[in-house]
């Protein structure tokens, strides 16, 4: 059950400050904690036991020596055990983010000290969106939350190219943690109570861009959909029209609202394209039909990252509606970037692309997708020297830059 205000985590990180004060671990070189890692697979029975055991041993790397002792267990989980990778990889780095806040910034309360590891970029940011949904909760003018993020585009900008989208992601979050922490009577509770006082902050942040602005409001809705899922403060998500509550909405906050509501189309789906396609055909909103089929594409992707995708294609490739059908099939890139760690982003992606399962039109539509996922974890400094040392494939470099002048426009 999630974290529902800042008193459990409180609650939360007392217990655990008492807990490893007496419980010690061995800690092996580059803060990764071999035999701990194995035996929660070993001796924990189902998976949320054993994802909590393995995120206990990140708290304790973490205690001994920092965020980037936590992200180098991280990594060996991921690497390692599928039912880690395949549970939400995003989520399990949001709980690094949360140790971030309290272990650390609240003992200085100055990001100069703060440490951001290159590393923290895993899994579609989720760290920082861990760290920002905590911080905002605790302060959320919105002086705090334009100096908040300005600082980490001029300070982190060079490791973490989309640190300022996230950062106003981030603080939609937070905004709307906030204001569950004023509605204390369960007469308050609705989606409406919840959402609008944070939607409104966010359209009031003065130096951030449309599309910052646009990013806040969808980790309002973010956040709020993931409770409705999970029947948190007795919302529900509507299975049968799920956009109906994105077209009540304000035009201009529809576009946010759809691309979070169709963070769990896969589930209704069950996986299967042709049935997501029933699914957002019933949106009011045609035109945000497509983005609706990517999101919901790259959630099946999430629950099996590590596969080649070819299956999911062939589904793709079998849908009528060509639109729905290219955005199912770019669906598939977002969700082989945005949910995998910093080092691999590329290779089952690239992979992907290269497939002779795709056609000589759908080709370049991979390659442009893949290139602006990327553009979110890596400066084109970078990607130019992954092209010289022959890390991305040949094909792809020799289109990368008719790709960024087709983003840039």
């Amino acid at each position: 059950m999630l974290l529902q205000n800042k008193f459990q985590y409180i609650a939360l990180a007392v217990f655990s400050l008492l807990f490893f004060g007496f419980v010690g671990f061995t800690v092996y070189p580059q803060g990764i904690l071999a035999s701990e890692i194995v035996a929660c697979d070993e001796k924990s029975p189902n998976e949320t036991e054993k994802i909590d055991c393995w995120q206990d041993i990140m708290r304790g790397a973490f205690d001994v020596d920092g965020t980037q002792a936590a992200f180098d267990v991280f990594e060996v989980v991921y690497k390692n055990y599928e039912v880690f990778a395949n549970t939400g990889c995003h989520r399990h780095a949001h709980r690094i983010g949360d140790m971030s806040y309290y272990f650390d910034y609240l003992t200085h309360k100055d990001f100069t000290k703060m440490d951001f590891p290159k590393g923290a970029t895993a899994c579609g940011y989720g760290f920082y969106h861990g760290f920002f949904e905590h911080l905002v909760q605790d302060n959320t003018s919105v002086e705090f939350v334009t100096q908040m993020c300005e600082y980490m585009r001029n300070n982190l900008g060079d490791v973490a190219p989309a640190i300022s989208q996230t950062c106003y992601h981030g603080s939609g979050h937070g905004f709307l943690l906030a204001r569950a922490d004023e509605l204390t009577q369960e007469s308050q509770w609705s989606v409406e109570a919840f959402t609008q006082k944070p939607l409104e902050q966010c359209e009031s942040l003065p130096q951030a861009s449309d599309t910052e602005i646009a990013e806040c409001r969808q980790g309002v809705y973010n956040v709020i959909v993931d409770w409705m899922a999970d029947g948190e403060y007795g919302l529900s998500y509507n299975t049968v029209e799920p956009f109906a509550m994105c077209d009540r909405e304000p035009y201009e906050r529809q576009f946010d609202c759809y691309y979070e509501i169709a963070q769990k189309i896969d589930g209704l789906s069950n996986g299967d394209p042709l049935k997501m396609v029933a699914i957002v055909e019933k949106a009011k909103r045609v035109d945000l039909q497509t983005i609706a089929m990517s999101v919901g594409v790259a959630g099946v992707v999430q629950q099996n990252p590590q596969n080649d995708q070819i299956t999911l294609l062939s589904a793709c490739q079998s849908i009528d509606r060509m639109e729905l059908k290219n955005q199912c099939i770019l669906g598939i890139i977002g969700g082989l970037v945005e949910h995998t760690i910093p080092g691999t982003d590329y290779k089952n992606a690239i992979n992907f692309c290269e497939s002779d399962q795709l056609t000589v039109d759908e080709r370049p539509l991979c390659d442009r997708e893949l290139l602006g996922k990327l553009k979110r974890f890596r400066t084109d400094i970078e990607l130019e020297e992954m092209c010289s040392s022959r890390v991305l494939s040949t094909t792809f470099c020799k289109n990368m830059e008719k790709n960024s002048e087709t983003l840039s426009r």
